[in-house]
């Protein structure tokens, strides 16, 4: 329930702190004083769009914040998902600043105004002036029925179960309409793969094969060059021969020069790598043998390469590479999508599977839950003054299944036995649809056990002493949970728990807790014209005997 709402700089308050408590709360006071201004405050923190209009001082931001106590931890998956800190006492405040932007917090953690939509949808129940509209809706309609045969989990699973088998539906659909295209795609997929794939290029072929090419080409001056270089070695007195004579030498002057041994031990070292140099220069010379049918072969694979890049638009191997490897990503993608028409026609049989179940355990819930909420509904209809009048829920079937289940459901009322039953939203006076509405709203809050359940002019086509029984059920329903009520009509208001009264004083709006004297003289001006009289003193007096 809400423990406290603040309010700063909003519209036509400039700071109000209010206490709140279990049970039944009414505000009062007279028209234009801001009665709904404590509801506006009330829905910026409920995720409400709101803009810098509202401010007094646009200099200023305005803030409004209520601390709510829960019950249980029931919300406490809830804050998990959403990765907030949990707490029994949970604050959420609103701010919004001179230039427009709006700031929320669950317990000082910043969060989205969806996230404050959410968890105020939790925990408050609004209904506003004009919701009786929403008997239209058959969304609404059958919410309602949900909640109030415990339907709600399976409604849910239901409807998620229809939109996995929509979107199955989609892509199958999708492909179909796409197959021509989709085969075209592969087609010329496979094609560009094919003819990259025919190469049987190798990652980093391309530097390779361009320092071979170089290197046929320049065949004949290469091998020249290691010819000369082999006869400085190796012909006539070459090197080798004369630094083994002179390593042979300098071995006799080993024994004379001990310190210097190793210096002369470099010469058959350096006479050994001279050898074995050119060895290898020999190996070369062999590999740089000129051969045109090799430089060909090169070329024309060379040149394929290039006419590739240049179809393609490629710098480079490594663009050719990547681009190759998009094709087949493409292509495999087509090719799982055409795989994947049986399995889509499987998955949607399963879907119709479980959207079978669901839907049969859905009728039968609501069905049962349609005659509970007509037992229930008949007395407090007697109880408010509509004795001859009926109420019924009627399930229809439809012939393709919604979201929302395979039936939509149809309140019907008649307000006397003699006339035929008509759709509520038809037949029913403005009178009747708001105690009709206030039922629906008490039942469906006992079954979601909501915290707090606020009616704005609920009292709307109501007056005298049906008015003082519905302000006597909301006191009853209120030993159970919070309930507030902004009223005009003095028999509701003698009922609540707590009185508030919004009033004007020096331009401003202010919201304050009447003390029981202060009661009195407020319900005596609601009863009386314009002069407060004693008789409508001590019918005051009465009203609040009464609660």
């Amino acid at each position: 329930m809400i423990h406290e709402l603040y309010i700063s700089n909003y519209a036509l308050i400039q700071e109000a702190r209010l206490n709140f408590s279990n049970g039944f709360h009414v505000f009062t006071g007279e028209t234009g004083a801001g009665k709904s201004i404590f509801l506006g405050a009330l829905g910026l923190v409920m995720g409400k769009r709101a803009d810098s209009s509202i401010l007094i001082d646009k200099n200023k931001k305005c803030i409004s914040e209520a601390i709510f106590h829960l019950e249980s931890d029931e919300l406490k998956p809830w804050f998990e998902a959403q990765e907030l800190e949990f707490d029994l006492t949970c604050i959420l405040r609103r701010e919004i600043w001179p230039n427009g932007k709006s700031r929320g917090f669950i317990n000082d953690s910043p969060v989205t105004i969806q996230q404050l939509k959410e968890f105020s949808d939790q925990v408050l129940d609004v209904h506003g002036q004009h919701e009786s509209l929403s008997l239209k809706n058959k969304t609404y309609r059958l919410a309602w029925l949900d909640t109030i045969s415990g339907s709600d989990l399976v409604a849910h699973e239901f409807s998620q179960a229809m939109s996995a088998r929509a979107k199955l539906l989609d892509l199958k659909n999708k492909y179909h309409s796409e197959k021509a295209e989709n085969q075209r795609k592969l087609d010329f997929l496979a094609h560009q793969l094919e003819e990259w794939q025919a190469l049987k290029w190798n990652d980093g072929e391309q530097a390779e094969l361009e320092t071979r090419l170089e290197q046929l080409q320049q065949a004949e001056s290469l091998q020249a060059a290691l010819k000369h270089v082999l006869e400085l070695l190796l012909e006539d007195q070459h090197i080798v021969d004369e630094l083994r004579r002179a390593s042979s030498i300098a071995q006799k002057l080993a024994p004379f020069v001990p310190e210097n041994v190793e210096m002369l031990n470099r010469l058959e070292s350096a006479r050994i790598d001279l050898a074995d140099l050119g060895l290898e220069l020999q190996r070369l010379e062999t590999e740089f043998a000129p051969d045109p049918l090799k430089l060909n072969h090169l070329q024309e694979r060379y040149s394929a390469y290039l006419n590739v890049l240049r179809k393609h638009h490629c710098m480079n191997e490594s663009e050719m590479v990547t681009l190759s490897a998009t094709w087949l990503k493409e292509k495999t993608e087509l090719e799982r999508v055409e795989m994947a028409q049986d399995e889509w026609d499987k998955e949607i049989q399963h879907w119709d599977s479980v959207l079978l179940k669901l839907g049969t355990t859905l009728t039968k819930l609501r069905t049962s839950g349609a005659k509970e909420a007509e037992a229930a509904i008949r007395p407090i209809l007697s109880e408010l003054g509509l004795h001859d009048s009926t109420l019924s829920l009627q399930l229809n079937p439809l012939n393709q299944p919604t979201a929302h289940g395979f039936e939509e459901v149809q309140f019907l009322y008649s307000p006397h036995p003699k006339l035929e039953a008509k759709p509520l939203e038809n037949i029913a006076s403005g009178g009747e649809l708001s105690r009709i509405m206030l039922i629906f709203k008490l039942l469906a809050a006992k079954k979601k056990v909501q915290p707090t359940l606020i009616f704005d002019e609920i009292d709307t086509g109501i007056s005298g002493k049906i008015a003082g029984k519905m302000g006597q059920l909301l006191n009853e329903v209120g030993t159970d949970m919070q309930i507030m009520a902004i009223t005009h009509l003095p028999q509701i208001a003698s009922k609540g728990k707590r009185h508030f009264k919004v009033e004007k004083v020096e331009g401003s709006t202010r919201i304050r807790e009447l003390s029981h004297e202060e009661r009195i003289t407020e319900l005596a001006g609601m009863l009386s014209a314009e002069i407060t009289t004693e008789n409508a003193l001590e019918h005051a007096r009465e009203l609040l005997k009464t609660n």
